[in-house]
């Protein structure tokens, strides 16, 4: 079982920032960055699925949603498999992928991707993007989601994404935030007195 790291997100549009967080020259383009939060809501803000005893999705939650990483940085297909490979056809899929995408398996290409080693578990999401801001709360195994952050920011450069963290164990703290595939992770380890 890991350690978690409690994450709370809000991402805002330009109409939301002061001047100093703008574009170095200074101008706005508000409805534009009105529509790039509306299309990050769309790819990563999905309805809360409802699974069966096996695992397998089964229907959605009205009116709750959760954050997904896949939105913007979706694992390829092919690396959904066992970790450590057990079969002569896994260790065949694992070379490839290796090849293909940096990761033998989606745990390690998730840990490169993501920087954590499961997608969001999500407790609430508050899409406020009609009045530009939306917020989430979610856990991460390990880490806080940095190598999406990066990513994801990049994706939509005009959008700021200010982060929350902290690991359960309080082992650190932080407030990581991304503009433009810029990171500026703010995390600190905190030590106790002996």
């Amino acid at each position: 079982m890991p350690n978690w790291t409690f994450n709370v997100l809000k991402v805002t549009d330009e109409t939301q920032l002061d001047k100093k967080t703008l574009k170095k020259d200074g101008s706005k383009d508000e409805k534009a960055s009105r529509k790039e939060l509306k299309k990050f809501v769309e790819e990563n803000i999905l309805k809360k699925k409802t699974y069966d005893k096996d695992g397998n999705v089964n229907g959605e939650i009205d009116n709750e949603y959760e954050l997904t990483f896949q939105g913007s940085v979706p694992r390829p297909k092919s690396l959904d498999i066992s970790t450590p490979t057990h079969t002569d056809e896994e260790k065949k899929i694992a070379e490839d992928n290796l090849k293909k995408y940096g990761a033998t398996d989606w745990y390690n290409w998730n840990c490169n991707n993501w920087g954590t080693k499961w997608d969001a578990n999500t407790h609430s999401v508050s899409d406020d993007s009609d009045y530009g801001e939306v917020f989430a709360h979610f856990d991460t195994a390990w880490s806080p989601p940095l190598a999406w952050l990066r990513e994801v920011s990049a994706k939509y450069p005009s959008l700021l994404f200010d982060m929350n963290v902290e690991e359960e164990s309080n082992a650190f703290i932080g407030n990581p935030i991304a503009r433009n595939g810029e990171l500026c992770e703010n995390i600190t380890d905190i030590n106790y007195p002996s």
